[in-house]
């Protein structure tokens, strides 16, 4: 329910490929886009491994070769498969990272991915 009211993420580029239909169905115009690229030094889209349109709005980039991975693994105890994927993991790798801390996914109310480690942040109980 909390994503039906919030709305989630949505991928516009990735690996320097322009998801035009999901531009579109935000309401992103080629101009808008390319404004928000230029502010953030991007010339060409080519060279975006991501980009993001967050529920505010913003645009959040990761470039070919920025190995940092910008996105929470886990949010609200649900697996954002997108970030996984750009971690160069899968989802059996982060079943066993959990279940060796004793979690699993719906305890966790935040996990990162940063530095080539998952940071658990559990919810209290």
């Amino acid at each position: 329910m909390k994503r039906l009211i919030d709305g989630q993420p949505q991928l516009l580029i990735k690996n320097g490929q322009l998801l035009v239909s999901t531009a579109l169905k935000n309401g992103m115009s080629a101009n808008d886009l390319m404004f928000r690229l230029r502010t953030e030094g991007i010339t060409d889209i080519r060279y975006v491994k991501r980009a993001v349109l967050e529920q505010n709005g913003q645009l959040t980039i990761t470039q070919v070769g920025d190995d940092a991975v910008k996105y929470p693994i886990i949010v609200d105890g649900q697996v954002n498969l997108d970030a996984l994927e750009t971690s160069n993991h899968d989802e059996a790798w982060l079943l066993t990272q959990l279940q060796a801390q004793h979690y699993t996914v719906s305890d966790i109310y935040l996990a990162t991915y940063t530095n080539k480690q998952l940071l658990l942040f559990p919810y209290q109980h």
